[in-house]
């Protein structure tokens, strides 16, 4: 897939890592990050494998029904906050049975 969209300028990946082992999960990982332009394309991949994806990402939303319920940068969060996206997510969504 990646290689048939090597032009796109938005990569949209949805849940791309449901079923796969630990092991199969961190090479795509690895291959999604060889393959990808940063400049010039922008990737946007929903999933509820937070932490194996986490130390690609550079912002981090909560949509829900369309909207932008929250939004991060993580980098912030790790420098500031100490904290992780998944530690964010539980501190803001957790409390309010969101998640």
């Amino acid at each position: 897939m990646l290689v048939l969209s090597r032009q796109a300028s938005v990569l949209l990946l949805d849940e791309p890592f449901i079923g796969l082992d630990p092991m199969v999960r961190d090479t795509i990982v690895k291959g999604l990050v060889s393959f990808i332009d940063f400049g010039e394309q922008t990737v946007i991949i929903t999933t509820h494998e937070i932490t194996e994806i986490e130390p690609i990402l550079d912002e981090a939303l909560v949509i829900e029904e369309g909207s932008i319920k929250a939004h991060c940068h993580v980098e912030s969060l790790r420098e500031e906050q100490g904290i992780s996206v998944l530690q964010w997510l539980k501190n803001n969504f957790v409390k309010e049975g969101q998640l």
